[in-house]
């Protein structure tokens, strides 16, 4: 190996093969914390999980104002390097421009 070789190794690129295991779970995700750390964001995902309860919409009402908190579970947890941030945002926001022009199409496929 040179040393132009060592000093400056050359980038390959190869494609990703994405795999999703079949063990993998799905669950809803309500509510999102994102902690900042010294080198890295945490994502934590949270699913809140309200009480079943059967009565009239007042009923309900009292009896959710009784229970005075609803406990959210902390379904998932994931640490992003801050440089990958903007590229998750991007995602996201791909994602969702896609959805809403599915829904616009099919809501005037409905009309």
């Amino acid at each position: 190996m040179s040393e132009v070789e060592r000093d400056h190794p050359q980038e390959i690129k190869l494609p990703i093969e994405w795999h999703v295991p079949d063990s993998i779970q799905n669950r809803y995700m309500h509510n999102l914390i994102v902690q900042p750390g010294r080198y890295e964001l945490t994502l934590f995902f949270f699913e809140t999980q309200i009480p079943p309860f059967l009565g009239s919409p007042e009923e309900s009402k009292d009896y959710l104002l009784e229970k005075g908190a609803i406990r959210s579970e902390c379904i998932g947890k994931m640490t992003v390097s801050p440089q990958l941030v903007p590229e998750i945002i991007k995602a996201l926001q791909t994602g969702l421009d896609n959805y809403n022009l599915m829904k616009a199409s099919e809501e005037r496929e409905a009309e």
